[in-house]
């Protein structure tokens, strides 16, 4: 006897439909095309398929949000984002990425990099977009803060040490720094602004 497409769904769990990748075989037994549902597309393909299921379609969530957004920027796009919002000069970048001023300057045209450069640029990108997120000012000034043991956000990504615990810790000492500034009094002040308080080494734990 023929199990019906309903019966078939209902006596799997949905997470395990999904999970498991069951859904694209599900999918191909009812619409008798053959097709095979990627995984990876389920947010271009849920609205059509669940027009043909009894069950509602539910994106699992996942802990590694990387897994749940696709990175449409090109090299060229994240270099660009990186300039933009943390305003490193060119030589900053080849030293953080091991390469010469040329080879950036052909990568923000459109040149492909290495896999490995590519790793460290998404990074970068990365930063970027937390600190516009957070309102950070004075970026170019925050990411060579000695910050951890002496060493700068950017001297971790150039030895592919950095991670979000050291963003985290970054981020709260631009908050300490923000909130430290506006204590002091000096955007009511009438006298011509400085960023003199601004340290480059203010986050205990530095060596120097």
């Amino acid at each position: 006897m023929r199990t019906s497409t309903n019966n078939f769904a209902d006596s799997f769990p949905r997470s395990s439909l999904v999970a498991s990748g069951m859904v694209g075989s599900y999918a191909s037994s009812f619409n008798g095309t053959g097709a095979v549902y990627e995984l990876e597309r389920f947010c271009d393909w849920r609205a059509t398929l669940q027009r043909a299921m009894s069950m509602p379609l539910a994106q699992q969530k996942t802990n590694d949000s990387a897994a749940n957004s696709a990175d449409l920027r090109s090299p060229a796009d994240h270099l660009m984002r990186i300039k933009e919002v943390l305003k490193p000069t060119i030589s900053d970048l080849a030293s953080v990425f091991g390469v010469s001023r040329q080879s950036v300057y052909k990568w923000i045209g459109g040149v492909t990099p290495d896999n490995t450069k590519i790793e460290s640029i998404k990074v970068l990108s990365s930063v970027a977009d937390t600190f516009e997120r957070e309102g950070v000012d004075h970026a170019s000034s925050i990411i060579k803060m000695k910050a951890f043991d002496g060493k700068s956000l950017m001297d971790l990504v150039r030895d592919k040490k950095f991670n979000d615990k050291h963003l985290g810790n970054l981020m709260a000492e631009v908050t300490a720094m923000k909130s430290a500034y506006s204590r002091s009094g000096v955007e009511s002040s009438t006298s011509e602004p400085s960023d003199d308080w601004r340290s480059s080494i203010s986050i205990p734990g530095s060596i120097e």
